[in-house]
């Protein structure tokens, strides 16, 4: 208020009429009464606006933990869901390599039942060649023998 005080006593000190300077000082009083915040004003919403972000990190934090634990239901539901997933293809596989295995032994018997046979043909074939060889043998010592 000393400040509308002065800016009368420095509008008479210029020659304005009393009214008119009276008219200035209202008009800016009542600008700003209307414009301007007082200190209690500042005060006061600064209590409303501490409180006002109390409230709001009240409300953050128990948004924050309700959405912290859906997502940690949803992980564990992903994980279970995981889980299962990986023991199915766990399985199929299993299954898989035991029906791979069967075939590939029953390939490798068929292979040692070919190689028995190509064996036991070859050796009748030596056997027979031996004989052949040793009769041949005996029929040339005999041969020779008659011819000394």
């Amino acid at each position: 208020m000393n400040a509308l005080y002065l800016l009368y006593d420095a509008l008479i000190g210029i020659h304005v009429p009393n009214d008119r300077a009276r008219a200035v000082v209202d008009a800016l009083e009542q600008d700003m009464s209307q414009s301007l915040a007082t200190k209690t004003d500042l005060q006061a919403l600064s209590v409303a606006t501490k409180a006002d972000l109390l409230a709001q990190t009240s409300i953050l934090r128990a948004e924050l933990k309700a959405q912290s634990t859906e997502l940690r239901a949803d992980m564990q539901t992903l994980a279970t869901e995981l889980r299962s997933e990986m023991k199915a293809q766990a399985t199929e596989l299993r299954s898989e390599m035991k029906t791979q295995a069967a075939e590939l032994r029953a390939e490798i018997q068929q292979l040692r039942h070919y190689i028995d046979d190509k064996l036991h043909r070859l050796t009748l074939t030596l056997a027979t060649l031996m004989v052949t060889i040793m009769t041949a043998g005996i029929g040339l010592l005999v041969t020779l023998q008659r011819l000394h």
